[in-house]
């Protein structure tokens, strides 16, 4: 007998021959013809290819995670008393006079001070009512309450932090001005110098 001769391993597929494979097979299924299955392969190669190069500039152009802006913290504004208020608006070129201390809290305030007194400047004055709490609600409060009492509805307002400061209606505006402007220097520039700040209304 003759000896068996070893198997040579089987040759590899050529690219051609897998193409004219996958061809007939598509052609068997279909009944298409050669020109039909290459437009077929063809459309389908670039839907591929189309769908690919879309991806990719997709996340080429994504834009970086921004770094979200942390918010500003703010520091509470501090709070004083009236009296310690008068002691500042003394310190002005203004005199301060006919001082009379409030007994607070009563029926129209919440406040823990109180005190009512004329600035003067010059010819110029203004009467006046300062009041100081012991949080800036409770002096909003009063300062929304105030516009409906029979007494004060007239006066103008002006909150700065937990301290009230009324003028009478026949106050003379640049006194009213010069000691508010005093005011929120020491209780609103230091901590909120960008922000505006509470003016007299009527």
């Amino acid at each position: 007998m003759k000896p068996d001769r070893p198997k040579r391993a089987s040759e590899p597929i050529q690219p051609e021959q897998m193409a004219e494979r996958l061809f007939e097979h598509i052609e068997t299924r279909t009944g298409w013809i050669r020109s039909q299955t290459l437009i077929a392969v063809f459309t389908a190669l670039a839907i591929v290819v189309v769908c690919c190069i879309s991806s990719t500039l997709a996340v080429a152009v994504q834009p970086p995670e921004s770094t979200p802006t942390p918010s500003p913290t703010f520091v509470p504004l501090p709070t004083t008393t009236a009296n310690a208020v008068l002691a500042e608006f003394k310190k002005l070129d203004t005199t301060i006079a006919d001082m009379k201390p409030l007994k607070v809290p009563n029926a129209t305030w919440a406040a823990l001070q109180g005190v009512q007194f004329t600035a003067k400047r010059d010819t110029k004055s203004a009467q006046l009512l300062l009041l100081s709490y012991d949080g800036d609600e409770k002096a909003g409060a009063d300062a929304f309450k105030v516009r409906y009492d029979a007494q004060f509805s007239t006066w103008s307002v002006a909150q700065v932090s937990n301290v009230l400061l009324l003028a009478a209606p026949t106050s003379d505006v640049d006194v009213v001005n010069a000691l508010l402007q005093r005011l929120k220097m020491l209780l609103i520039v230091p901590y909120r110098a960008y922000l505006h700040t509470s003016t007299p209304t009527r």
